[in-house]
């Protein structure tokens, strides 16, 4: 993954505690809100790249880059991970996606209605 000023990165660890996953974003200008920014007046938005770099804990090994398509832009964020499998969920304002952690894919997703916004998820482990 490639840093600068305008790019930024936030970190996921799966919870089998095997995959460190990194989610790249970028500041930019939030046209909903308003069109044009100052960061250092805190008027820029974290704008989501879909580019997911994942990483093995015990190595430290690049396995591999993972791309959300279409890019989340403003909207997604990660849900949470499988605790039986190296696989995460990651939801943006029209789809679930399932990432396969061994295999660097997006193995699935699921379709979300117009207009869903989730307020809460809640995980449980049986």
């Amino acid at each position: 993954m490639v840093a600068g000023p305008d790019l930024g990165s936030t970190a996921h660890l799966s919870s089998n505690g095997r995959r460190l996953v990194i989610e790249q974003y970028e500041w930019r200008a939030d046209r909903r809100t308003a069109a044009s920014f100052s960061r250092a007046r805190g008027k820029a938005s974290l704008y989501k790249t879909g580019k997911i770099a994942v990483y093995d804990t015990d190595t430290g090994a690049l396995l591999g880059p993972i791309q959300i398509t279409p890019t989340p832009g403003f909207s997604g964020w990660f849900l949470g991970s499988f605790p039986t499998k190296n696989a995460m969920l990651f939801y943006n304002a029209s789809k679930i996606y399932i990432m396969d952690l061994e295999g660097m894919e997006i193995s699935g997703s699921l379709d979300l209605p117009p207009s869903f916004e989730p307020e809460s998820v809640f995980f449980s482990p049986k």
